[in-house]
């Protein structure tokens, strides 16, 4: 039987597995198949990228409402910058951008500029699935061999550089990049991919053979691998996959938020936190107004749906908004790279009984250790 201490049980394994089979699956088919309506097609996503996607950005800002955050926030000048300046650098850098609708196709910098942005995203993700493969894995609570985590990490960079290579050869021909098998460096990056993926199931058979491992804990966190390995590789076959291989990214978010939202301590004095505890009574008001913003920050698209033109030249206010949904993941990701690093004592602290039942993460050695996202 696994950890009943760890946070990842059997509900919250189900929903995270069944988002792959009930949304990436089935909107990657509405995307790439002919005989669907486009205005079918585009409801679907839109609606689909407003209840589950967006609302992943905006859940972030949620630890902002916690007293114990902003007093670790705020606890020296560095921490300022880094929480509450970083964000607002970023979102004005990309406003200031979308208003002056700079780079342009055709500048220099156009293609580099969309290469970094799309390798922005893709390293986002696939960091989120190295770090919850460690929290999968230490279910198991089984000893892997020295270096394992290290071979998880470079095998799903290694689908990184797939993906940007599909990408890239995209960008020319509408952002709709193909896999190419022909392209000599596509192949050897496709090669080290399988080595790696064959290494890291190596490690997986020898945790599985020690004496009273949890064989089941690790087939669960094995399948993991399998399926955002598969998430993973829909864009490495085609880049316009990319929404629809965020299903299980999107959602393993949502289910990993909901501890540091509603059950971290709240210190009743503070006003930050009467206001947690509301939301904590109340959950429909918390999400309605997550799912409000995430309809907010989507104004543009919502627009463009619904038939009007978005231009800087006839909708700015629209157009503005687009560009800074660009500046709201960005500083998402941003955030992230921080707040999930049980190695900073606050978040060890506070962090660690919430995901594995105890005062403390892991010991050293075990995979948990390293379980973090960026």
């Amino acid at each position: 039987m696994s950890n009943s201490r760890h946070y990842l049980q059997s509900r919250h394994v189900a929903i995270i597995f069944l988002s792959f089979a009930l949304l990436a699956l089935p909107l990657s088919f509405l995307q790439l198949s002919p005989t669907v309506s486009p205005v079918v097609s585009g409801g679907v996503f839109l609606a689909y990228a407003v209840l589950v996607g967006n609302t992943h950005f905006a859940i972030t800002w949620g630890l902002y409402l916690s007293s114990a955050n902003v007093r670790y926030f705020e606890s020296s000048p560095g921490r300022k910058v880094l929480y509450f300046g970083g964000p607002a650098l970023i979102l004005a850098g990309m406003a200031t951008i979308g208003v002056l609708e700079l780079p342009r196709p055709g500048m220099l910098i156009f293609v580099p500029f969309s290469l970094a942005l799309a390798c922005v995203d893709f390293y986002h993700v696939v960091r989120q699935s190295f770090g919850v493969l460690q929290l999968f894995k230490a279910r198991a609570e089984a000893l892997f061999p020295p270096g394992a985590t290290d071979l998880d990490n470079l095998f799903f960079l290694s689908l990184l550089a797939l993906q940007a290579l599909t990408f890239a050869g995209g960008i020319s021909h509408g952002f709709d990049g193909q896999y190419d098998p022909t392209s000599p460096l596509t192949r050897g990056v496709s090669a080290l991919a399988v080595v790696l993926f064959a290494l890291v199931v190596r490690n997986f058979v020898s945790a599985a053979r020690q004496a009273g491992a949890d064989r089941g804990a690790l087939l669960t966190a094995f399948a993991y691998l399998l399926l955002q390995s598969a998430s993973a590789l829909l864009v490495v076959y085609r880049s316009r996959l990319y929404l629809a291989s965020l299903a299980m990214h999107y959602v393993e978010y949502h289910v990993l938020m909901a501890p540091r939202l509603f059950q971290t301590p709240l210190d009743a004095t503070t006003r930050l936190d009467r206001i947690g505890a509301m939301f904590r009574r109340h959950k429909a008001v918390f999400y309605g107004l997550l799912v409000g913003l995430s309809a907010w920050v989507s104004a543009g698209a919502i627009l463009a749906y619904s038939g009007t033109p978005i231009r800087g030249d006839s909708s700015q206010f629209a157009w503005l908004l687009i560009n800074l949904l660009n500046g709201i993941f960005l500083s998402h990701y941003f955030i992230e790279s921080f707040v999930w690093k049980f190695g900073n004592p606050f978040y060890r602290k506070t962090l660690a009984p919430l995901y594995f039942g105890s005062g403390a993460a892991p010991t050293s050695g075990a995979p948990g250790q390293r379980a973090r996202r960026s």
